[in-house]
């Protein structure tokens, strides 16, 4: 179960990742992050409507797997799983 849970966020970010790429969004931004789940395209420095429709969506499918997994496997061990997987972000961006 907890690689299960492990797997679905990191297969999800990977693809919030992407998306964010193709639209020169900076996704760790907390401000940023906000207006796109309010489908917000003006945070795109690249304009690429197909990606920023599929953006909120699969952010949205990231927070509903994560409150799973904060009930299956805690809140503690569920952080240190996102932690890992920014910090792939982070160097992947460098």
């Amino acid at each position: 179960m907890v690689t299960s849970r492990a797997h679905n966020l990191d297969t999800l970010d990977r693809e919030i990742t992407r998306l964010a790429m193709l639209c020169q969004v900076n996704i760790l931004d907390p401000e940023v992050m906000s207006r796109v789940l309010q489908r917000d395209a003006s945070v795109c420095r690249t304009p690429n409507p197909p990606a920023f429709v599929k953006l909120p969506d699969v952010l949205m499918m990231h927070f509903a797997v994560r409150e799973k997994s904060v009930e299956t496997l805690g809140g503690a061990r569920t952080e240190a799983i996102e932690d890992s997987i920014i910090e792939r972000v982070r160097k992947s961006r460098s």
